[in-house]
């Protein structure tokens, strides 16, 4: 255990004065002993030059939250003044003393110029030497310190700075005065026995202008921690929102990368495009298609990259619609890089912001030649296994069934001259044999009816209504003002077997007892159109939902038409298919494309 009496004479004698610091811990020499040993150590024994180390001890009091730790500090440097200095010279050094308390911490700009200064040198011009005392280098190496200690927002740079301007063994010493000065704060701070020695109260007498800085101490200690509170605040907020900013960013940067590759991998035609209709997004399937880089899409308008022709005749009015909010889906032909026209299904959806601002419009195009290709040929499948069956029925059938009515006329023949009764049977065979031959022989026209020569569907239509009413009992008419004309026979046998469909669906499904069948129109813009008086369009759209729609909707397509199907005026349901050279858009109760 150490001697306490030994203790307080070897602090006098260094010192002079035995000071209140040390008394607070009398009742254990070894705290004395600790605290005397860093004192010595960090401070007194220091190699660091003592007119530094006297001034930055004093300047970082006013950072203590106690005014002792200045007054103390004050009145050792004021008592090694009066050893060489008169009285008037005392004043102006105590003058001096209170500039520097006062002098405000240095903000960022004036940080900056000390942090250029302390830029590493060459080994030349760094020696092991302190910086020369009061040159630019060494208040440098004062503002970095003080930085250092109070950990504001230069710190780390000033630590960085001086690390590199100082050699380690001046550096490391510097640190170790720092650390003390800082134990020194928080010892003081933290123990109410220390009270100011009588050596400081007589320097307080003597000179009025440190007494009356340190008469304010306590509201400069507020105003400057709070300051330094303030300080640290913003730079924590200003730190927390780089963070998050950072988190924010990389999430995004993620995110932006995971929607990349998902986009870039669908097969679909995927794009964003803003309000000046240029795109601002398009994935790989974009590059493929229109054979451009990603460059050459991006910020360019939709007219440019998609050309001028396709653009106005396929997207411009329905990205106008979507635009404007409206979400749009269509089927139509668009023309690609190879020169072909694609038939696509696209829908067009509004980028819509709270308060209805339309941002932009996301796009997605599935190129759909191939299913139409492979629509097309399940119906001529179809179409020609309903030939064949119609050939069957006509030629097999029919043929037995004529064979039949002949047998039956002949037995008929033969009895006339027997049993009447026998007779009766005889001529109710021949009669249903004659019937049943008429339906199969009309089954079979209705599997095949349309022939090669323009004027087919015409003929087709009209036979179809007379053995629609034969069939099923009811009134159906066919109306043909002029002559039309279809350019090929496929479009033909679509647009009779959607007539055929609704036709059917009205008598089956709508209960109808009086349909119309008419067509008009030229070659490229004919107008089918069947009404009928049944029960009509449910509000859930019981009566458009179903196989047969469906397939009139993919008849129409094929055949290059726009199909609707709506409430007729008078009751009862219209179904309507217009012949256009570029429409391909189904509409039911007029609201799917679009």
């Amino acid at each position: 255990m150490a001697n306490l009496v030994e203790l307080q004479c070897e602090v006098v004698d260094r010192l002079g004065i035995y000071p209140s610091f040390f008394l607070v811990g009398h009742q254990d020499p070894d705290i004395v002993q600790n605290l005397w040993t860093q004192t010595q150590l960090a401070y007194l024994d220091n190699p660091i030059p003592g007119a530094f180390k006297e001034r930055l001890f004093l300047y970082l009091s006013r950072y203590c939250g106690r005014p002792y730790c200045v007054a103390r500090h004050a009145a050792w440097l004021m008592a090694s003044h009066a050893a060489s200095e008169d009285d008037a010279q005392l004043l102006r050094s105590a003058e001096r003393l209170v500039d520097m308390l006062d002098r405000a911490a240095l903000n960022r700009e004036q940080m900056q110029i000390h942090l250029d200064r302390l830029q590493p040198v060459s080994s030349i011009e760094s020696t092991d030497r302190w910086p020369e005392a009061q040159s630019e280098v060494e208040e440098s190496v004062f503002a970095c310190a003080v930085s250092v200690f109070r950990g504001d927002e230069t710190s780390t740079a000033c630590q960085a700075a001086l690390r590199g301007w100082l050699r380690p063994h001046w550096f490391e010493r510097l640190v170790l005065f720092l650390s003390f000065v800082r134990t020194a704060h928080f010892w003081t701070e933290t123990h109410e026995g220390i009270k100011l020695e009588d050596d400081a109260e007589q320097m307080l007498v003597r000179f009025p202008s440190l007494a009356n800085w340190l008469s304010s101490y306590q509201d400069r200690v507020e105003q400057e921690l709070s300051h330094h509170r303030r300080i640290e605040r913003e730079r924590f907020e200003a730190e927390q929102r780089k963070r998050y900013q950072a988190i924010a960013q990389e999430r995004l940067v993620k995110q932006e990368r995971e929607f990349r590759m998902l986009a870039d991998n669908v097969p679909e035609l995927f794009a964003y495009i803003n309000t000046h209709r240029r795109f601002r997004f398009a994935n790989r399937r974009y590059e493929e298609a229109f054979h451009k880089a990603r460059y050459e899409i991006i910020g360019i308008p939709v007219a440019q990259v998609l050309g001028e022709e396709a653009y106005d005749r396929t997207i411009a009015s329905r990205l106008e619609r979507a635009l404007a909010g409206q979400r749009v889906a269509f089927e139509d032909q668009l023309r690609l890089a190879d020169g072909v026209d694609h038939w696509i299904t696209a829908v067009f959806i509004p980028d819509i912001e709270t308060g209805q601002t339309v941002n932009g419009v996301f796009t997605l195009m599935s190129d759909i030649t191939e299913r139409r290709e492979l629509e097309k040929q399940v119906l001529d499948i179809a179409a020609e296994e309903g030939r064949r069956i119609g050939n069957d029925l006509h030629d097999e059938i029919g043929q037995e069934l004529t064979g039949l009515s002949m047998i039956a006329d002949t037995l008929v023949t033969a009895m006339t001259r027997s049993a009447a009764n026998e007779l009766k049977i005889a001529e109710k065979i021949e009669a249903g044999i004659k019937r049943t031959l008429g339906q199969v022989r009309r089954l079979a026209r209705g599997m095949n009816p349309v022939d090669v020569d323009a004027e087919g569907l015409m003929s087709a239509l009209s036979e179809m209504c007379n053995r629609l009413q034969e069939l099923y009992a009811v009134q159906c008419s066919f109306e043909c003002v002029q002559p039309v004309r279809l350019r090929d026979n496929q479009v033909a046998t679509q647009m009779y077997r959607i007539a055929q469909e609704a036709t059917t669906n009205a008598v089956k499904h709508g209960n109808a007892k009086r349909i119309s069948v008419s067509l008009s129109g030229g070659q490229d813009n004919a107008v089918l159109r069947v009404v009928d008086d049944g029960v009509g369009i449910s509000d859930d759209g019981g009566k458009c939902s179903g196989m047969g729609l469906k397939i009139m909707q993919y008849r129409a397509g094929i055949a290059g038409g726009e199909l609707r199907i709506q409430p007729a005026s008078h009751g009862g349901t219209e179904v309507t298919c217009l012949l256009s050279p570029r429409s391909s858009r189904f509409t039911s109760k007029g609201n799917f494309d679009g």
